[in-house]
């Protein structure tokens, strides 16, 4: 006789709320990482509609998505996920983004986006407001336009955007004077505007087969004082 063993997918579950109307302390999850098979499994579509929803209630610090699945299928990310204003770390992999408006992540320090869509095409970060930000990573995107600016993210130190993928007419912009490592791989147009590489404390450059214009190497000495790693 063979018996089969069966385990139950675990469900989420809420804090309780005692009768003074406070919530029960004795839960607390500080990180969250989601390893999953296809994103288009129904198992896991309806346990992710579960979870997700609930992560803003939980306060949960680090939240990673990640899908085990070499399909081309993407999962529709729920918009619930942008009202966890008390994410400091975000990791999506095979997502499909439709931020919402107004959308705050007042305290996102990290933000890794791994073979993620976005409506339109175009992914700049004052979609997704994050004062915070430190350290943006961009990998496999299926984009035509990249903006990284100031005004969104005044305090970002570190940026990453890496694809091979080749795009007819696909460009860069950053605007953000005070990063201090920039790698970008892939066959990217960055912006040719004369502030190209007015980076006052950029200290490391790696690029490759990024297409720059004749100009911008003359402002290399002037744009980077603190350039001690350069990579073309």
């Amino acid at each position: 006789m063979v018996r089969r063993h069966t385990r139950k997918v675990p469900q989420p579950r809420l804090p309780k709320k005692d009768h003074g109307g406070t919530k029960d302390q004795n839960l607390s999850i500080y990180k969250l990482r989601l390893d999953l098979s296809r994103p288009v499994s129904r198992p896991v579509i309806s346990l992710l509609d579960k979870w997700i929803p609930i992560i803003a209630a939980l306060n949960i610090k680090a939240f990673k998505l990640n899908f085990l699945s070499y399909t081309q299928s993407y999962y529709n990310l729920p918009s619930a996920v942008f009202l966890a204003e008390f994410l400091e770390e975000l990791h999506l992999s095979k997502c499909r983004l439709s931020p919402v408006e107004s959308v705050r992540f007042e305290s996102l320090r990290t933000l890794t986006l791994e073979q993620v869509q976005f409506d339109g095409g175009t992914f700049e970060t004052k979609m997704l407001g994050c004062p915070l930000l430190r350290r943006l990573n961009l990998y496999s995107w299926d984009l035509r336009n990249v903006r990284v600016s100031e005004e969104a993210s005044p305090g970002l130190k570190h940026f990453d955007l890496c694809d091979f993928k080749r795009i007819e007419g696909r460009s860069i912009e950053i605007d953000v004077p005070y990063l201090e490592t920039v790698f970008i791989t892939g066959p990217w147009i960055w912006s040719h505007r004369q502030s190209t590489f007015l980076f006052s404390r950029l200290t490391r450059l790696d690029l490759y087969s990024v297409i720059l214009s004749s100009g911008s190497f003359d402002l290399l000495p002037f744009g980077c004082p603190t350039l001690a790693s350069l990579t073309l």
